[in-house]
């Protein structure tokens, strides 16, 4: 899957995200962990790995359809673009 970055200065195809606090983080090919968002809460960094497992099941229908069906313009939804933190409902201390 390709992810672009919170800060989106880097656009990765990673192979494995994870939650460590309140940062999330992928590995690329080279087995090094890559910060790609930080939020405020660990709740709210658990709430974009939830979206990110949605957009994997969104891009799987996609990919399902047969190759003449797929449009060019179903592009971007290949990449997940890492949400700004205020951009995240819920997650909140206290929430």
């Amino acid at each position: 899957m390709w992810i672009r970055s919170q800060n989106k200065t880097r656009l990765l195809k990673v192979n494995y995200v994870r939650v460590n606090d309140n940062c999330v983080e992928a590995i690329p090919g080279d087995m090094l962990y890559i910060l790609i968002g930080r939020y405020s809460t660990e709740e709210k960094a658990l709430k974009v790995l939830d979206m990110i497992e949605k957009h994997l099941n969104t891009q799987s229908k996609i990919v399902e359809k047969s190759m003449s069906e797929y449009i060019i313009s179903d592009m971007n939804s290949i990449i997940f673009q890492m949400p700004q933190d205020e951009e995240v409902k819920g997650g909140e201390k206290g929430d």
